[in-house]
């Protein structure tokens, strides 16, 4: 029988070959070692990144919530101040208020005794003016000096013009008398 024996036609590795090999080996395996790191620190962030990103979610709901919150209860205080400020308001200008219909009432006293009252108007200001017709001129100075001896009750009251009139051969004198009232003077009125 022979031996059969074969025949290695591949020469035999050198030293200097094997070393380099398992260099490439141990650069391979670092190579993939490096790229399984790399893997990890990439999930690593991505998760942190995960994370961070719902807590500022979470965060930013909860700082909405309290801005909501916190407008709700400004909005709140807001009526509260401005009704507080309306009751102050009605309050003062309640104890310090007059009654409207008695002024008018007391100008209508004293200007129809002597003349006939055409109108009487008077604003928020206390500003009035009476407007109407005497028989005289001398009745038109006796009602402005009946109105300006109380001088108490007026700030300015001043005849704003007397005009004679002849209506169906009648004659009159037209005249508007103007004034200002003083506010606190008038409780007494």
């Amino acid at each position: 029988m022979a031996l059969q024996t074969s025949l290695n036609l591949l020469p035999k590795i050198s030293e200097e070959e094997v070393t380099k090999i398992r260099k490439k080996e141990k650069i391979s395996v670092s190579g993939v070692l490096f790229l399984v790191i790399v893997t990890f620190v990439t999930l690593a962030i991505l998760i942190a990144n995960l994370l961070v990103n719902s807590q500022l979610s979470s965060k930013k709901q909860e700082l909405s919530q309290t801005e909501s919150d916190i407008v709700s209860l400004r909005h709140i205080e807001l009526k509260q101040n401005t009704l507080n400020r309306k009751i102050t308001t009605f309050t003062s200008a309640e104890a310090k208020d007059y009654r409207a219909d008695k002024v008018l009432m007391y100008l209508m006293d004293v200007s129809s005794r002597i003349s006939t009252v055409d109108s009487i108007y008077m604003n928020d200001s206390l500003r009035f003016e009476i407007s109407g017709s005497c028989s005289s001129y001398i009745n038109v100075a006796r009602l402005w000096h009946n109105l300006a001896q109380e001088e108490d009750y007026f700030k300015v009251i001043n005849l704003d013009y007397a005009q004679l009139q002849s209506v169906n051969g009648e004659e009159r004198v037209s005249y508007s008398i103007k004034g200002t009232f003083i506010k606190d003077n008038l409780d007494n009125l």
